[in-house]
């Protein structure tokens, strides 16, 4: 793993030592996080490059329910592959495939719970998957 990824939990002394009777975490830690941790479209820029080694192959791009199944079919989508959705061309949300079946795929993410959300319905102007490397870091 290298600084360009990367989320690390630091102490806030100054917070401390100003109150030291609120120990509890608001108070005493602070996230340090990379952008590719934070902002989706440098988290897609990260995982996607393949020199980065999390990747070998380019991002592939779904436009529909058709495409989706296709993929499916020809074994280029697997479970733990990430998913981007894009809004005006722009990439704008991440989550994670985590089961397929013949037709669709389905993905888990922290917005409103989705943890077994069937992706063909939520395509919408298309979804990018960046398919990890089986040995990737």
């Amino acid at each position: 793993m290298n600084d360009e990824w990367h989320s690390r939990r630091t102490i806030n002394w100054v917070h401390f030592a100003m109150y030291p009777w609120l120990w509890i975490d608001r108070f005493m830690f602070h996230w340090d996080v990379s952008d590719a941790w934070r902002k989706v479209k440098d988290n897609y820029m990260f995982f996607s490059n393949l020199s980065n080694g999390y990747t070998t192959e380019p991002p592939l791009e779904i436009n529909n329910k058709r495409d989706l199944a296709n993929a499916i079919k020809g074994g280029q989508i697997k479970a733990g592959d990430l998913v981007y959705f894009k809004k005006n061309g722009e990439v704008y949300h991440a989550a994670i495939i985590v089961d397929l079946n013949k037709k669709t795929a389905f993905y888990a993410g922290h917005t409103t719970d989705r943890r077994h959300r069937d992706l063909s319905k939520a395509i919408d102007e298309g979804v990018i998957i960046v398919r990890m490397a089986v040995n990737a870091k």
